[in-house]
């Protein structure tokens, strides 16, 4: 009962309810700070002095690559996979799985 009431929490907190392309940065901003926050104390506290400053320095790097992403297509089943891959568990997560996972939210083509 314990697990399903956290992760009915976290499901509403990162927003997979109402996932969607125009909402995908905050959401993942909030589920990438909210895993570091859990995760990676060390490196967040050392990092940040709040999970707002976290999330809004999370969204300036993925803003920063907007443009690029204009040229690509989200996939809304890869970005729920992203979102299960941060809400695991500490001691079920692994940053290489989590970001494996995150990287295919976006199938950006190279036209070569």
């Amino acid at each position: 009962m314990r697990w399903t009431s956290a992760a009915l929490l976290v499901l509403s907190t990162t927003g997979c309810a109402n996932l969607s392309e125009e909402t995908w940065n905050e959401t993942l901003a909030q589920a990438q700070c909210d895993w570091q926050k859990r995760c990676a104390k060390v490196d967040f506290f050392y990092s940040y002095d709040s999970i707002d400053e976290c999330e809004s320095s999370f969204l300036d790097y993925l803003e920063s690559y907007s443009e690029f992403m204009d040229h690509c297509e989200w996939d809304k089943e890869n970005a729920r996979e992203c979102l299960d891959e941060l809400n695991k568990s500490c001691q079920n997560s692994d940053v290489g799985d989590i970001w494996n996972e995150c990287l295919e939210v976006w199938d950006c083509a190279l036209g070569l």
